[in-house]
Parts: structure tokens; C-alpha cells; sequence
């Protein structure tokens, strides 16, 4: 079992630097630092104090008490902290307030540099009206001239934001850090898991030090619950239940709106209805500021919005903390069974709900993985990275990356998320090729696509991808080593793409390999575009014709692959359409109507190599449509 501390490697360095530059300037720095209960904190602060051997007040505020008491607890931990000159300069009776207080701790403090740290500081401006305006002129007459590091810490985050808002007193005066949870390079180091588990464990944690402190090294997150369901009273429930009571005691209004979305109503229509009473939905008139205040003031909600070149809806709220999230979803029904001495019960339900909550909370998580690495790939550009979906959720496209949000300029890829025990295989390629065309501003042949996979891609499927990740490039994008641990990015491959139809566009054929030549193929082969409806053709191959008919031309270059739009090395599948009366349709050889194949002309001679003809363009025998592409040549598409 994990004991030491792990991780906050980058805290710890801002934290220090600060430290070095009062050192040398001799004078103050003060540090607001806020974070969503048990996400470390205070550990983090303590762990500054002692690795970096200066002198600290660690002082932490009791919720509740009274003024008189909070600065009788404030001088006795000065008294008690060694950070005094003399002790005895500290009074043993209660200073009359808190501007007494700040000049008894500035009048004993050392001539070196010393932190001082107040924790759980908005419960201090809630005891006392006058503690903000007394800490703003305690430093900048007392404090800020010497070489004081002031760390303020609290877990409101609304408060905390307004401590340093322009109209209060501390404006101006602190850096702002906001230390979220562990990420999941982090848990994995502190557990000492692979990828894939370290994301699990992740996902089930909220990445929370209260829980990882509990979780046995080396154990999957599956069998670390299945354990935890024998202990109603485990941290794995505690810390998300006691948070939830923290900030929200009242079964008000707000906690059932949480509940409402944590038990997997994402969209406003149906949070209203399943926050509601018996009196029917909530109106929107009194449901709207609620969300507003938990998205923007109390950061529990996150919402997401579709992500393509044109706004859409709806937008869709989440739980943005992942265990309070599980909690919600499966813990709190667990704890429940494990409470009545039903742990087999409790264990059932996280074995039938784990694998698809599973699925939906993941998302979130690679979703800033792809945005971090967004240097790395091969769109430096895509910075913003999020889903799409329209009203009826038909398709859902689970990324889209794109140059900003929510209204984008260009979409660079969309992709898929498949966090199974399968691989990507060629069922969820087809599905992504079919639904990707329905985000606005993808373009076929120029958007990529892209798979994001809890156990790989299928070897065919893989080459077909721009982009297929895996749990280890997710947790490499966390832990800063992106471009060195992430398995070696390939280049765009040519992707089987229906343009359009042949009577809408002109298509340039490049190099025909000798197998896929005009002369091979015959009547049995071809679909129904090779009869004219006009002509009366069409009957000849009713019998042969089925639904989807596609043909095959085999592009056989040996070019390299690159990002231009050219027919290079690979299939390149042409969907045929019923060719209109204007003309007469191209024929295949030994058709009775054919003439030398009187639609292909030789292009020129060239030589192509061993087992390869010749170079061909197609010759359109229909009369010029308005708007179509001329053929760029060979070797490119129209």
C-alpha cells in the first residue's frame, strides 16, 4: 500500500521557485490556492513545508467557530510553531480581533524567509466580515515588505475565485494556482499500474490522495471495489458522500439536480423532469440559474457542448468529478447493499454497471489527453477537442478535434472511443466512416479519422486510421513525455471515401495494376451502372444485381504515402451509381455493345514497372456538367 507522497512534481517546483524568489528579493509573495475537497491540499502544503526546511505557520480554521476563537486557535499555533523570535512576545489571552493579530505575528517573525500558511480560509470570511479587508492591510503594511511566502487555501471554489475578484480587498495582491486531482500518470506511478489499469483506477478514484491512501498496491480498480463493498465505511464512498454533505447539506434543490445528472440524465429536459417534484418539472426559469451556479460558480457540473463550424445542441451537464461521478452512478447503491450486510448484492451491481459507465466517463479523460498532445500530432492546430452530436443523439461522434470550440473554423479529425476488453475492429470502423460525414465541416478524403481503444485496433482496421491510441499514449499525454513515450505516430493512409456518384464527378484514375485492368473485367463483374437505362441495358444484369454494388480499382503506385489528396498505394473504392440517359455508358470488355472500349483512352505510354500497364484517364461521354472538377492530372482525384 502506496504511503509516501506521489506526484505533484510540478506544484512543488511553482511552489519552490516562488519560495527562491522572496529569498532573493527579500520581499512578499502571497499564493491563493484552491481545489475541491480531498484533493490534496493541505498534503501538498505540508509536503512543501517540510522538503523545503524553511520556517512555517501552518494554521487552519475551524468551520464554525467564532471570531474570538479563531484568533485565540491563530496565536496559539504561532506560539506553538517555532516561526517566533520569542515567544513570549506572543500573548497567551485572545487578541481583540484579526488586524490584533496579524501585527503580533508580523512583530515576532524572523529577519529569513518564512511561509505562512492559512487554510480553509473562507471560513474565515464567513466568521468575520472584517478578516478580508484585515489580511489586505496586514500585507501591504506588514507583511508583503518582508520575505514572507503567504499560501491561502480553500475548497470553495466560488469564494476562492472571489478573493482575488476585482472588487475585493485581496485583488491584485496573489497568484492564483488551482491544484486539481491526480492525473492518471500520476495514480499509476502512486499504485503501480499499467496503462490501461492506471485509467480505471483514475476514472474510479477521481484521482483523490483520500482513496488512493487505501487502495493496495498493484490492485486493479474492478477488484479493489469489489473489496471495498464489504466496508460500508471505506474511503471509496466516505470521501465522495462527505464531500456531496460538505458543500451541499440541504437536500435542496441543487443536490437533487447533481443526483439527477450523476445518475446519467445528461440533457436539460431530462434533469428537469428527474430533479423534479410531485408538483411535475422543474421551470426553466428556476432550473437555469441552478445549473448556472453549479457549472460556473461551484464547478460540479461541466458542460459540454456539440464541437463542429456550426453551434448545435443540446448541450449536455456531467458530474465533473469522476468518483463523485461513480459514486453517484454505482458507489452510493453499492453502499447501500454493503450497509444492510448484502456485499454480494453490492457486487453484482458494479459488475453490470462498471463496463458501461465505464465507456461514457472515459471520454472526458482522452479528450484532454489528445488536447495536450495536440503539438505532438499530426494537427498542431486541433487544440480543441470534444464530441458531436445532434437532438436525437443519431449519430453521436465520441471526438472531433478542431482549431477552437464550441464553433470551430476547421475540423480536423473525428473519431471514436471504444474502452472495451476488444479491439477497434472493422464494424466500429465502418460505423465511424458512416457517421463522421454528419459532423458539420468534415469533409471526406481531407478530415481524418482517428480511434482511441482500451485494447488496440485490429491489424486491418489500423492501417485505415490516421491516429490509434491506446492506454499508454493516453497516461504518456498526463505525464509530459508525450513525444517520447507514445508509440510512433503513422501518417495519413488513403481511406476508402465515396466522393459521389459518377454522373457528379470526374474521377482520375491513377496507375492500373495489371490484375485490375479494363480487360479483366467481364459481365459477372460489373454493377448495375455498366447499362444504360436509356439503351435498355439495365435488364441484361438484373439478375446480378445487388444492393451496394461497388467497384474495386486497384491503385498501384509506389509513391509514398503523404497528407496530399492523390490516389497513392492501396484500394481506392468507387461507389457506381445508375448512369443517366445522356450518353453512352462506359462498357466493360465482351459486353455486346462494346467497341474497343470507346470510353478509356490511352493516355500516353509510361513506364510503370514490372506487373503494371500503363497509365489511363477516364473519358466522360456525357455532355460537360456545370460546377464539375476536371481531372487534375494523373495521380489526383478530382
Amino acid at each position: 500500500m502506496p504511503r509516501g507522497f506521489v506526484g505533484r512534481t510540478t506544484e512543488l517546483a511553482l511552489l519552490g521557485r516562488r519560495l527562491a524568489r522572496i529569498t532573493a528579493s527579500g520581499t512578499g509573495l502571497a499564493v491563493a490556492i484552491r481545489g475541491r475537497r480531498q484533493v490534496g491540499k493541505s498534503r501538498l502544503i505540508q509536503e512543501f513545508c517540510d522538503r523545503s526546511g524553511t520556517p512555517y505557520l501552518f494554521y487552519t480554521a475551524t468551520k464554525g467557530a467564532s471570531p474570538v476563537e479563531a484568533v485565540a486557535a491563530f496565536l496559539a499555533e504561532l506560539r506553538d510553531s517555532g516561526l517566533a523570535r520569542d515567544r513570549d512576545l506572543v500573548p497567551a489571552d485572545a487578541a481583540a480581533g484579526w488586524p490584533d493579530a496579524f501585527r503580533v505575528l508580523a512583530a515576532v517573525l524572523p529577519d529569513s524567509p518564512v511561509v505562512i500558511v492559512l487554510d480553509e480560509l473562507p471560513w474565515l470570511a464567513e466568521q468575520d466580515e472584517l478578516f478580508d479587508g484585515a489580511l489586505q492591510t496586514a500585507w501591504d503594511r506588514l507583511l508583503s515588505r518582508r520575505p514572507v511566502l503567504l499560501l491561502l487555501l480553500g475548497s470553495d471554489l466560488h469564494m476562492m475565485e472571489r478573493l482575488t475578484a476585482y472588487d475585493q480587498p485581496f485583488y491584485g495582491r496573489a497568484d492564483n494556482l488551482l491544484l486539481g486531482p491526480m492525473n492518471p500518470a500520476e495514480v499509476g506511478a502512486a499504485l503501480g499500474l499499467e496503462a490501461a489499469d492506471a485509467i480505471d483506477a483514475h476514472l474510479m478514484s477521481g484521482g483523490l490522495p483520500g482513496i488512493l491512501r487505501a487502495w493496495p498496491e498493484g490492485t486493479t480498480a474492478l477488484t479493489f471495489a469489489e473489496g471495498e463493498c464489504d466496508d460500508p465505511a471505506s474511503p471509496l464512498f466516505g470521501v465522495p458522500e462527505t464531500a456531496l454533505l460538505a458543500e451541499f447539506p440541504v437536500p435542496d434543490m441543487a443536490r437533487r439536480v447533481i443526483e439527477a445528472i450523476g445518475g446519467g440524465d445528461r440533457t436539460y429536459a431530462n434533469i428537469a423532469a428527474e430533479a423534479g417534484s410531485r408538483a411535475g418539472i422543474i421551470p426553466s426559469g428556476t432550473l437555469s440559474p441552478v445549473l448556472h451556479r453549479l457549472v460556473a460558480e461551484k464547478h460540479v457540473l461541466a458542460a459540454d457542448e456539440p464541437l463542429s463550424v456550426r453551434a448545435g445542441k443540446p448541450m449536455l451537464y456531467r458530474v465533473a468529478d469522476s468518483n463523485l461521478r461513480f459514486y453517484l452512478a454505482i458507489g452510493r447503491v453499492a453502499q447501500e447493499w454493503s450497509r444492510r450486510g448484502r456485499p454480494k448484492s453490492a457486487k453484482a451491481l458494479l459488475h453490470r454497471r462498471w463496463a458501461s459507465w465505464r465507456g461514457r466517463a472515459v471520454e472526458p479523460v482522452i479528450r484532454e489527453a489528445l488536447s495536450l498532445s495536440a503539438s505532438d500530432l499530426p494537427w498542431p492546430e486541433a487544440t480543441a477537442v470534444g464530441g458531436w452530436w445532434n437532438r436525437a443523439f443519431q449519430p453521436e461522434i465520441d471526438l472531433v478535434g478542431a482549431d477552437r470550440a464550441p464553433v470551430a473554423r476547421e475540423i480536423h479529425y473525428a473519431g471514436s472511443v471504444k474502452w472495451l476488453d476488444r479491439p477497434f475492429d472493422d464494424h466500429d470502423f465502418a460505423a465511424l466512416q458512416r457517421d463522421a460525414i454528419a459532423v458539420p465541416g468534415f469533409e471526406p478524403g481531407r478530415t481524418r479519422l482517428v480511434a482511441v481503444s482500451r485494447a488496440g485496433a485490429a491489424s486491418g482496421v489500423s492501417r485505415q486510421l490516421t491516429l490509434c491510441w491506446g492506454p499508454r499514449d493516453v497516461v504518456a499525454a498526463f505525464s509530459g513525455s508525450g513525444a517520447s513515450a507514445r508509440e510512433e505516430l503513422r501518417r495519413p493512409t488513403p481511406v476508402s471515401e465515396v466522393v459521389a456518384d459518377l454522373d457528379q464527378v470526374l474521377v482520375g484514375v491513377a496507375e492500373i495494376d495489371g490484375q485490375d485492368g479494363a480487360g479483366g473485367a467481364g459481365a459477372l463483374d460489373r454493377a448495375l451502372l455498366d447499362g444504360d437505362a436509356v439503351r435498355g441495358e439495365v435488364r441484361d444484369h438484373l439478375l446480378q444485381r445487388a444492393g451496394g454494388d461497388q467497384a474495386q480499382v486497384g491503385a498501384a503506385g509506389c509513391r509514398a504515402t503523404g497528407f496530399r489528396l492523390e490516389f497513392v498505394t492501396g484500394p481506392v473504392q468507387v461507389d457506381l451509381a445508375v448512369a443517366e440517359g445522356k450518353g453512352g455508358a462506359p462498357r466493360a470488355e465482351r459486353h455486346r455493345f462494346h467497341a474497343e472500349d470507346a470510353g478509356v483512352e490511352v493516355h500516353g505510354g509510361v513506364d510503370v514497372g514490372y506487373g503494371q500497364h500503363q497509365m489511363v484517364e477516364t473519358v466522360d461521354t456525357h455532355e460537360p456538367i456545370v460546377g464539375a472538377v476536371q481531372p487534375g492530372g494523373p495521380g489526383r482525384s478530382a
